[in-house]
């Protein structure tokens, strides 16, 4: 990849090769460690149904719109993950952090998608804790033909929100996002992001809302909804944490 701004957790995507990575393998221990100092990720329409029982989404602030699942309240601090990489039991995992470290790239000289991997997650190792990405004949994995197959999927859904969201930008439906957090001790503004104005909603033209019913839409748009009920967690998350560090 040549972008000179990396997506969120990658630091080095380079196109997966044999004769490059035919050696490496990854570090299965590790969890998700790597996505402890981020506190959005962007997120699909088709995870959002699930996505709203666990977090808050919103939509980034900027013309993209881009919908995020909101991991934390101060920048840089996922509340989700601790330092052992570890996730909650029976929390849905937002497809984003569980693709890392493969990722779909643009490749302009094959004009096709191409699989591309982070080699700052990459090992020379060998044993229980990590898995070879091509075996010793040079042919994939299972875990490389599964990052494969989740990537094609992934990027799929990711095309698809993108339509919704360009819609959603021009709707007018969209304001600024503001939560307040606040105990005896500290008072906490969190206003990055956009959410859907629900009056508006409720107003919408009756055209609009059989277009986004005949899309597939309105399940995302419900969930959103439905997922601002989640800062309250987002907020006892916090305060936990300020408390076992004080």
């Amino acid at each position: 990849m040549t972008n000179d701004i990396q997506p969120p957790f990658y630091s080095n995507p380079v196109r997966l090769d044999r004769s490059r990575h035919g050696d490496c393998a990854i570090r299965l221990d590790q969890r998700f460690a790597y996505s402890k100092g981020i506190n959005a990720v962007p997120v699909n329409l088709v995870e959002m149904p699930r996505l709203c029982h666990e977090y808050p989404i919103a939509f980034s602030p900027n013309e993209a719109a881009t919908p995020v699942a909101i991991l934390g309240l101060r920048t840089s601090e996922n509340l989700f993950v601790e330092d052992t990489g570890e996730w909650p039991a029976n929390t849905y995992i937002p497809a984003y952090v569980r693709r890392y470290p493969f990722i779909f790239a643009d490749d302009p000289v094959a004009r096709q998608l191409t699989l591309c991997i982070d080699e700052a997650a990459l090992y020379k190792e060998t044993g229980e804790a990590y898995e070879r990405l091509f075996t010793e004949d040079g042919n994939p994995t299972p875990l490389t033909q599964g990052a494969m197959e989740f990537c094609q999927s992934y990027f799929k859904a990711a095309q698809e929100t993108q339509v919704f969201c360009q819609v959603l930008a021009a709707s007018g439906l969209l304001k600024p996002l503001e939560a307040v957090f606040q105990n005896d001790e500290r008072r906490l503004t969190f206003r990055e992001f956009q959410v859907i104005d629900e009056e508006r909603f409720n107003q919408a033209d009756d055209d609009a809302f059989l277009e986004w019913r005949q899309k597939g839409w309105l399940p995302a748009i419900y969930a959103h909804l439905f997922s601002q009920s989640r800062w309250d967690r987002l907020g006892e998350l916090l305060q936990q944490r300020l408390d076992v560090s004080s």
